[in-house]
């Protein structure tokens, strides 16, 4: 049923993973997944794909911060150096400032994606930036984004597509420096029933649309986040956001723990709606199809 519309979201769709470093040294790392837009190296994404990157910029200050008291204690000759590390504990610090942020895409073989512009609105949860030096016989058809919510009736069959299964390694050389390296990955696909819009066809006071999305009957899959959610013509309904907890209303007794429950939820995906797509690439001069 989708394997046509599966063929063009496989041209469209690419891989994206973010390396980031702790300011106590640690590493982390995840898989999510773009849409390219147009031959000029526009793409979309989720906008939480840059947390890593914008929390990087946000924390710089505080690290820096923290490096100046610390430099002003430990150069006060007067005290020792039992008494510098007291006051330097008492600091504010935070294990989970992030000092530096990374990003690489596959497009053929890994590379860092670099970027000449990304513009990203967090509240709905997507981002649209340009790659630099792209090449752009590299992607076979373009995706085309749906333009009308005429005719829309929940039960409608959509797809989702992205990478939620690589195998990703990420190792420290002696100097300190990250090496991230993918061993496999594979595009993946799953069903998605549309079920309601989530939010309003509304603007706030700034004149930006409320943040909307489409609901489908099952979640995404970590690696999907960023990746598109399209019917059976492969036209494009949303970019996968996150997923939602609904809850069922019982709670039946826990069968190992009498006194206690068992709180029942559905698991339903939240993607991007078209419109809050459209929107953004317009508001940037990025050219689309639609239909």
């Amino acid at each position: 049923m989708f394997r046509d519309a599966c063929r063009k979201a496989r041209g469209f769709t690419r891989p994206i993973f973010s390396v980031w470093r702790y300011i106590d040294g640690r590493l982390a790392h995840s898989a999510a997944s773009l849409v390219v837009v147009n031959a000029d190296g526009w793409f979309v994404t989720a906008a939480h794909v840059f947390h890593p990157l914008t929390k990087a910029m946000a924390d710089e200050a505080a690290i820096q911060e923290h490096a100046r008291q610390k430099g002003e204690i430990e150069a006060r000759p007067t005290l020792d150096g039992k008494h510098k590390r007291k006051l330097i504990a008492k600091l504010s610090f935070d294990k989970d400032w992030i000092t530096a942020a990374q990003y690489f895409w596959m497009n053929g073989p890994i590379a860092p994606l670099a970027m000449k512009v990304l513009h990203a609105s967090g509240p709905h949860d997507l981002a649209a930036g340009q790659i630099a030096n792209f090449d752009p016989s590299s992607i076979p058809e373009y995706p085309v984004f749906r333009r009308s919510d005429d005719n829309v009736e929940p039960g409608a069959s959509l797809c989702r597509m992205g990478f939620p299964f690589a195998k990703t390694d990420l190792t420290l050389d002696v100097d300190g420096s990250a090496n991230f390296n993918v061993a496999e990955i594979t595009y993946f696909p799953n069903e998605a029933m549309f079920t309601r819009h989530v939010g309003l066809d509304a603007a706030d006071a700034s004149g930006e649309p409320v943040p909307r999305f489409i609901e489908t009957s099952t979640p995404g899959l970590r690696g999907q986040s960023g990746g598109p959610v399209f019917d059976q013509l492969g036209v494009v309904w949303g970019i996968q956001s996150h997923t939602n907890h609904v809850p069922l209303g019982f709670d039946p007794p826990d069968p190992n723990k009498p006194s206690q429950t068992i709180h029942q939820f559905l698991n339903v995906g939240n993607a991007v709606h078209p419109a809050i797509v459209r929107w953004l690439l317009t508001k940037h001069g990025v050219e689309f199809e639609s239909t």
